[in-house]
């Protein structure tokens, strides 16, 4: 170790990102060589008479902040290669962020373009997955390459969207629009699920031939960017709304011959309005099977009828959303109005009646999964089927949540430690089947119903019917005196329906109104006003668990 003058040594820069003069080590290390003077010599290398920096910018430069005249020096060989000491020695000292590690050996691979994965991991004592994930993050357009998303708390969702191309996360970039006044965790979260939602190009083949395809993106004058991508992606394509909308428009028969001259809406269109359909990807393989939708979806809405015309749609081809209206008139000239379904206005109404009580078992299953988590994995389900977890998992598998609720199912750290993969698995299943049981339509609902043996939810709402009086009247409230006056008995002429309602409450209690189930509806629960009120505390359950 030698001490060498300030003046005799030269610094090429630090390869770390940015100024940390401001940081809580920057001025940690600045007070104890203010206290003790530099303990830990710099490393230099001696070239042509000089002393050239290695490592140690940051103590060299609090030396020269403080008025030091010198400072301790270790001299290497000749021979050493100065920039990969540099790096190795800062990568040593002190960790490096996402942000640094991905600028430094992207760098590094620009000045050596031949050097390996495995060569690059072994300088800096790392494994060769940790060179490709930081590679990776240079896949990442300039916007998303700053601190601000590269840091501890956003670095593993970034290398989701950094496997992304270039083209794809530009496109989904500029759909957020202006984020200023967001949140960061707001940004990345609304970043992959813009990402998420469209497919690959091998599934948009399906639907326009490729050639096809990329004929429209040529004349549109569509260019794509590819950079330093080392796990490989599907092929780039146009995720662009409104060019999807015009190709999908001209080259699909649901685009000519249906929804071409459907008015695009202006209005965000929420698939929890009664007179709106949700529509996948799928429905513009064929018009045969976009009509069955249509048909099967509002059948249930309409009572029976199936009678329906679109009024608008949100121009959205990977997520279509369409509004409805009933047919007013037949399609033969001089037919009659088609009649308004049986329940029209009144379902919605039934929903929010019955859907305390179906709430009420599905937190049946929470507490008695919480009191019942077993211990072994091949454990036998229960003769009444209450409370198995592994039902649950595989309802909640089934049924999508870990794909479409995935930031609602995480693991906890603390959860996992030091345990087995069934006991991992048992300590989150309370957690994960709260946050996600109110995200579930009836129909979802029914099938967890019926896999733990528990009451199906027509047999759950009858017996309630006959049972509880206040229920009763709930549900005879939602109808119509027309409706109401089809109860038998039929000796109610000249009566209001507040008058019809309680006398039916107290005279007849059986559930006469089977034919309102023609099937259990998608609607989720959470959509419902009833429910949303049982969340926000202004309105209590109802019902006994």
């Amino acid at each position: 170790m030698e001490r060498i003058l300030l003046t005799s040594i030269t610094s090429n820069g630090n390869v770390r990102v940015g100024d940390k003069s401001k940081e809580k080590e920057y001025k940690i290390m600045k007070r104890s060589i203010t206290a003790r003077g530099v303990e830990m010599p710099v490393t230099v290398l001696k070239k042509n008479g000089a002393y050239v920096l290695l490592d140690g910018h940051q103590r060299l430069q609090i030396s020269e902040e403080l008025g030091l005249k010198d400072i301790p020096c270790t001299v290497m060989p000749d021979s050493t290669d100065p920039e990969i000491h540099q790096l190795t020695a800062n990568m040593f000292s002190v960790p490096m962020s996402a942000l640094e590690a991905s600028k430094t050996i992207g760098g590094l691979l620009k000045e050596r373009p031949t050097l390996t994965r495995q060569e690059i991991a072994d300088m800096f004592g790392k494994n060769v997955g940790w060179v490709k994930r930081a590679l990776q993050y240079n896949n990442l357009i300039k916007p998303l390459q700053t601190k601000k998303y590269l840091n501890e708390d956003h670095a593993r969702d970034m290398f989701v969207v950094s496997k992304y191309s270039q083209y794809q996360q530009k496109a989904a970039y500029k759909r957020l629009g202006d984020v200023k006044g967001w949140g960061t965790t707001n940004i990345v979260w609304r970043l992959k699920r813009i990402l998420d939602q469209a497919p690959p190009f091998s599934v948009i083949k399906k639907f326009i031939k490729e050639d096809v395809f990329r004929k429209h993106e040529k004349d549109a004058k569509v260019k794509f960017q590819k950079t330093m991508e080392i796990f490989g992606t599907d092929e780039d394509y146009c995720t662009d709304p409104t060019f999807l909308r015009e190709v999908f428009l001209k080259e699909t028969a649901v685009g000519r011959d249906i929804l071409k001259d459907v008015p695009i809406s202006k209005n965000e269109m929420s698939g929890y309005d009664r007179m709106h359909v949700n529509l996948s990807l799928d429905e513009w393989k064929s018009k045969t099977k976009f009509n069955n939708f249509m048909d099967r979806d509002t059948d249930y809405k309409n009572g029976g009828t199936g009678k329906w015309r679109l009024v608008e749609w949100n121009g959205y081809v990977l997520s279509p959303t369409v509004k409805w209206a009933y047919v007013k008139t037949a399609g033969k000239p001089g037919e009659a109005p088609a009649e308004k379904p049986k329940y029209y206005g009144q379902d919605k109404k039934f929903l929010n009646a019955v859907a305390p009580l179906v709430v009420g078992q599905m937190q049946k299953v929470n507490v008695q999964l919480r009191a019942t988590l077993p211990k072994d994995p091949k454990r036998k389900v229960r003769k009444d089927g209450i409370g198995n977890h592994n039902i649950t998992f595989k309802w909640m598998l089934m049924n999508g949540h870990f794909a479409n609720h995935s930031s609602y199912l995480t693991l906890s750290r603390k959860g996992c430690k030091n345990k087995t993969e069934v006991q991992i698995i048992n300590s989150h299943m309370d957690k994960w089947y709260s946050n996600i049981m109110l995200r579930n339509s009836f129909h979802k609902c029914d099938l967890l119903f019926k896999e733990q043996g528990m009451m199906p939810i027509k047999s759950l709402v009858r017996d309630r019917f006959e049972e509880d009086s206040k229920f009763r009247e709930a549900v005879y409230s939602c109808f119509t005196i027309k409706n109401l006056k089809e109860v038998p008995p039929h000796s109610l002429k000249g009566k209001s329906k507040k008058d019809l309602v309680k006398y039916l409450t107290d005279k007849q209690h059986k559930f006469t109104f089977d034919d309102i189930w023609k099937d259990l509806p998608r609607i989720c629960l959470s959509a419902l006003t009833s429910v949303r009120e049982m969340v926000r505390g202004q309105a209590k359950l109802g019902v006994e668990i």
